[in-house]
């Protein structure tokens, strides 16, 4: 049972850091304009939101 607690506090805590980290990118100034708008972060960013999203269905589809 434990488990699958672990990896609900998993998920939940990645989307926190991806939501923090997307607020940090558009927040983040460099060259005059925002990093967020640079292609590496964007990059960054979408695969986190893809482990997220994939550990969000592991999970899922464990508990199911």
């Amino acid at each position: 049972m434990g488990r699958y607690k672990l990896g609900n506090a998993a998920v939940g805590a990645s989307r926190m850091c991806l939501a923090n980290g997307i607020r940090y990118a558009k927040d983040r100034k460099a060259f005059g304009k925002s990093i967020a708008d640079f292609g590496l972060i964007k990059e960054k960013l979408a695969e986190c939101a893809v482990g997220t999203f994939v550990g969000e269905a592991l999970t899922y589809r464990t508990s199911g």
